[in-house]
């Protein structure tokens, strides 16, 4: 088999996978909200994070973690997964960052309690080894060492 041949085929395929997904090349729909220019970086997020430090969330009856960090992340100027209230949704978010290049602002996602790989918590890192996050409902806003989710990390995304 030569290589047009290869390419033929790998084409063929992808028409026929774009078509059953009912979007062509070129025409993703738009899953997350336009950017505010200038207002959205990682300052804009850490310092909005940091607002929340000793608080609690209970924003619109929610509370999850997830909800929390899509709120901060919206608050910042950026933009969210759609369902961002579900911490698996911010595994697609942004782009896969490793977690020797972790920077402030980035977000990690984390497995908690007895299901291994299942995405269940979510953290925004700020710089120096620390994150903030919302822990439980009964406990306000607060930072945890990065350490402390040291095995438990399944991505660090970053916008």
């Amino acid at each position: 088999m030569n290589i047009n041949t290869l390419i033929h085929k790998f084409l063929v395929i992808f028409v026929l996978v774009s078509s059953c997904l009912g979007t062509s090349y070129g025409q993703e729909k738009r899953l997350f909200r336009d950017l505010i220019p200038g207002q959205y970086t990682a300052t804009a997020i850490v310092s909005e994070a940091k607002k929340w430090e000793g608080k609690h969330y209970r924003y619109g009856q929610s509370r999850q973690c997830a909800n929390w960090v899509g709120r901060i992340i919206n608050d910042s100027g950026g933009n969210t997964p759609p369902h961002y209230a579900m911490a698996r949704n911010w595994l697609s978010w942004g782009r896969q960052v490793s977690l020797i290049g972790i920077r402030p602002g980035d977000v990690v996602i984390t497995w908690r309690g007895s299901r291994s790989g299942t995405s269940g918590h979510i953290l925004i890192y700020v710089g120096n080894g620390q994150c903030i996050h919302r822990p439980t409902q009964s406990r306000a806003v607060c930072k945890t060492p990065l350490a402390y989710y040291e095995g438990k990390i399944l991505g660090v995304r970053r916008k």
